[in-house]
């Protein structure tokens, strides 16, 4: 089996929908690393503190969209079949 090794690239946007709602959207790519895009991987974003997961498949161009998420800090991971997984931590959604 060939493994190769997954990037992705996070853009995450603070969104505040009232004064006592404060949730945030994770976007991102994810590419191999000759730069190609890999439709069909799976994000994975927890949030550590109360455990949440949420889990999107990439559409065609690679692309994720996590919507309405708590604020605070999220663990995002990304998996596919024949790459190894890639995690990044500490991604932090601030209103």
């Amino acid at each position: 089996m060939r493994r190769g090794c997954l990037v992705f690239c996070l853009v995450w946007m603070s969104v505040g929908l009232s004064a006592q709602t404060n949730t945030g959207a994770l976007t991102g790519v994810v590419r191999d690393t000759s730069g190609g895009v890999l439709p069909g991987a799976t994000v994975l974003a927890t949030h550590p503190d109360s455990g949440r997961t949420v889990e999107r498949v990439t559409g065609v161009e690679g692309r994720f969209f996590l919507p309405a998420l708590p604020t605070g800090r999220w663990e995002v991971a990304v998996e596919m079949p024949g790459f190894g997984r890639q995690t990044q931590t500490g991604v932090n959604l601030e209103i």
